[in-house]
């Protein structure tokens, strides 16, 4: 059993897959101001797993910020822990939205 729930920031590639990393949700403050390291590249997945052409190559620093305006939680009632999901933005690292 997992002792600490994590929660499941999400955000949606160009195939309109979701994407996202998780985190414990002891975190949760720290992580809606401060991010988690994202790439420009991972939103370039195709819906058949390459890499789209683009101007970013495998550089670039980004942050996914989670939205608790987007906070999901979904008790399933097995006896499971509850699943946590936040849409996130991505922006520049030093907050201003990502342009593209």
């Amino acid at each position: 059993m997992i002792s600490n729930p994590l929660v499941f920031a999400a955000t949606t590639d160009i195939a309109g897959r979701t994407r996202g990393k998780a985190f414990p949700v002891s975190e949760l403050d720290k992580r809606m101001k401060r991010g988690i390291g994202w790439t420009p590249t991972n939103v370039m997945i195709t819906c058949f797993d390459a890499i789209a052409p683009s101007p970013f190559g495998s550089l670039g620093d980004l942050l996914l910020i989670p939205d608790p305006e987007a906070r999901v939680e979904v008790d399933f009632t097995d006896g499971g822990l509850v699943e946590r999901f936040m849409l996130g933005d991505i922006t520049d690292l030093d907050g201003r939205p990502w342009d593209y």
